[in-house]
């Protein structure tokens, strides 16, 4: 495969990440839960809990899919998981529905983990542009956080004017429009080995998701 090909993985990155955290539910996800699910507060933390042990359980697990089948394929399924999150979250105000979509959220979280960066690491090595991997994947992470500051005020005039639970439901659109993303990637050769996943760091990253959402509410 030309050298132009693994170089197209990068916009393509750009632009998976945008649509995979264009998140409308961002700024509006406690009202989400309190008001449209009928839960508490207390129910919010134990939902959280569930999503970070769960993160912390799949995380290996998940890991297993992209070097079994490939970064592309993990990123894909990243995609279609997060979709049917989003879904089953909109479907029932229940806790339990809740907790299924906490689960489910977790799991498209840590099929993503580690694989798109090292899809794009991987990509820049066949390019022979390596040396500027921390600038692009920085910009990478920067473009998802800017995805979230737009979907955040947007999804608030979607829960004014149409709905709560329609500012998640929509969520549903970019995040499977990331899978089509997904679709084009070019799978770069695998430069070395995953390393062993530190269960501290997975519970950290799952406090730290959290975090950056909670801040849009």
């Amino acid at each position: 495969m030309s050298e132009r090909n693994y170089r197209s993985n990068i916009p393509k990155a750009y632009a998976y990440d945008f649509l995979k955290n264009f998140m409308l539910f961002s700024g509006v996800l406690v009202p989400f839960f309190t008001v449209w699910g009928g839960i508490t507060f207390s129910q919010i933390m134990i939902l959280q809990a569930v999503f970070t042990t769960s993160m912390f359980l799949f995380e290996i697990p998940t890991g297993v899919v992209a070097d079994r089948f490939g970064r592309k394929t993990s990123l894909i399924l990243s995609s279609v998981v997060t979709t049917t999150a989003v879904l089953v979250y909109s479907s029932y105000p229940s806790f339990w529905v809740f907790v299924c979509g906490e689960i489910l959220w977790a799991v498209g979280v840590t099929l993503a983990s580690g694989a798109d960066t090292a899809l794009v690491y991987d990509s820049l090595i066949q390019t022979g542009e390596e040396t500027g991997s921390k600038r692009i994947l920085n910009r990478v992470e920067s473009i998802g956080l800017f995805a979230m500051v737009i979907a955040a005020p947007l999804g608030s005039l979607t829960a004014k004017y149409i709905g709560l639970d329609w500012a998640m439901i929509l969520s549903a659109i970019p995040i499977f429009l990331s899978a089509a993303i997904g679709l084009t990637f070019n799978e770069p050769p695998t430069q070395k080995k995953s390393e062993e996943k530190n269960y501290f760091k997975i519970l950290k990253t799952g406090l730290t998701y959290f975090e950056s959402v909670n801040n849009f509410v």
